[in-house]
């Protein structure tokens, strides 16, 4: 079975362990510029460190409510995770599981459908819920930071996405920066790709010229 923990870390960040700190070489001038690499590197960092910082302030404040409230199960928010056939999951993974379900055949496509609304329904369901307690045990203003913290990582990944490192600091940098977050998930995920690309054809732009 999917480790539902590790699946829904990477799809929606909630809970992410922090992006480990990459020694950074010095940034190196370009016709009296810094290279731009090093500015997207450091604000990608800064908002996972700061996502980081909220995840566990919101695992401390649900934990004083699990303890205020020993007959709740332990970890008794919703999350709005839902099983289905071998995987526990939510948000785009059940569309993504959807289209893998009905792309290997595992069942008719109209049964793989009908499975697919009643776990949108039950996935919507469990949001609700999971507001709900967060209004009723005061978590609520958290989560919406929590929320605005997740998006701005996903801009400063896009942002990173679109720089080209200019040097060979900056290039490596960027390279050892991603490697140390793949190693960290023990996952390559999509979003690495084009940055690593970035990195690849500068180094090889420099080296032609």
């Amino acid at each position: 079975m999917t480790d539902h923990r590790k699946t829904t870390r990477r799809a929606i960040l909630a809970g992410a362990a922090a992006v480990p700190a990459v020694a950074l070489a010095p940034p190196l001038a370009v016709a009296g510029e810094l290279d731009p690499v090093f500015a997207a590197i450091e604000k990608l960092r800064q908002a996972e460190a700061e996502l980081t910082a909220m995840s566990m302030e919101i695992d401390t404040a649900e934990g004083a409510v699990n303890e205020a409230n020993p007959l709740f199960p332990k970890g008794c928010r919703p999350e709005g995770l839902v099983l289905w056939r071998d995987r526990c999951i939510g948000g785009t993974e059940i569309d993504a599981a959807r289209d893998e379900f009905i792309a290997t055949g595992i069942a008719a496509p109209d049964v793989i459908e009908r499975e697919y609304q009643l776990k949108k329904y039950e996935h919507r369901a469990g949001l609700r819920a999971g507001r709900d307690w967060d209004r009723k045990h005061g978590l609520a203003s958290l989560r919406a930071r929590h929320r605005r913290l997740i998006r701005a990582v996903f801009a400063a990944r896009e942002d990173l996405s679109t720089v080209r490192p200019t040097t060979v600091a900056g290039a490596t940098a960027l390279i050892v920066y991603l490697d140390a977050d793949i190693r960290e998930f023990d996952d390559f995920d999509d979003w690495h790709q084009v940055p690593l690309e970035n990195a690849a054809a500068a180094l090889n732009s420099m080296v032609v010229s």
